[in-house]
């Protein structure tokens, strides 16, 4: 009997796209994001742990000039949350045409061990500079439609698993 249901399920291919992976999350959720009008160009500058304690950023702070974006990333992990949601909000921005040159500056964020301030945790970066290139490559194949729910879980699964659950 178990042998027969695994040569079934081995037979069924997962649904990649919306509604019928969930129909619930596509009504809730997936059916009201704006499509994707940018493609994303990462590129991560700076070293973590390069700035000086007491010159660090605490909040994540963007700089925009035509189509480049900087994105200075906070030194606590409201600011990684921050510089996600900020790369994400490009991908739809109406201010920009097409593509888009994002510089994620990630040397105002302590090194991994150092103790967070408020949380009595510590700190763990080691995955966050390819973060932003792994989810712009998500949104990027996305371009000129919504992401689907696949796509979807997967940039839930990149900030989760990647960065030591910012979110």
């Amino acid at each position: 009997m178990v042998r027969e249901l695994e040569r079934k399920r081995q037979g069924v291919t997962f649904p990649e796209t919306t509604p019928a992976a969930n129909p619930v999350f596509f009504r809730t959720y997936i059916n009201q994001l704006f499509p994707i009008r940018n493609r994303l160009h990462v590129t991560v500058q700076g070293e973590i742990g390069s700035t000086p304690e007491n010159l660090r950023r605490e909040f994540t702070q963007t700089d925009i000039e035509g189509d480049r974006v900087t994105i200075h990333v906070g030194d606590n992990r409201e600011g990684w949350v921050a510089s996600y949601q900020t790369l994400l909000e490009l991908s739809t921005d109406e201010r920009f045409t097409d593509d888009v040159a994002v510089f994620v500056d990630i040397s105002d964020v302590r090194q991994a061990g150092k103790t967070l301030n408020g949380f009595g945790d510590v700190a763990n970066p080691v995955k966050l500079p390819g973060l932003y290139q792994r989810c712009a490559d998500i949104l990027n194949k996305a371009l000129g439609r919504q992401l689907n729910s696949v796509e979807c879980c997967l940039l839930i699964d990149e900030v989760a698993c990647g960065t030591g659950a910012i979110i």
